[in-house]
């Protein structure tokens, strides 16, 4: 796996967010690098669902996270 600075490694972002309270959700692109620059399209078609997800969520709870 590769590193960069300011990132950090998939499997803790996994461990954090199994001690995270509902909602919760992880989308993770699997791409070349930290740009996506060749996973653009999956890049963008994850970031609408996930912005689809948290506006639900949002409303759910009237407005608050």
């Amino acid at each position: 796996m590769l590193a960069f600075p300011g990132f950090v490694p998939l499997p803790t972002v996994q461990q954090l967010l199994a001690r995270a309270t509902e909602p919760k959700r992880l989308w993770v692109v699997d791409a070349a690098d930290h740009r996506f620059s060749d996973r653009l399209p999956a890049f963008d078609t994850t970031l609408l669902e996930a912005t689809a997800w948290v506006r639900e969520h949002v409303e759910e709870r009237g407005g608050h996270l």
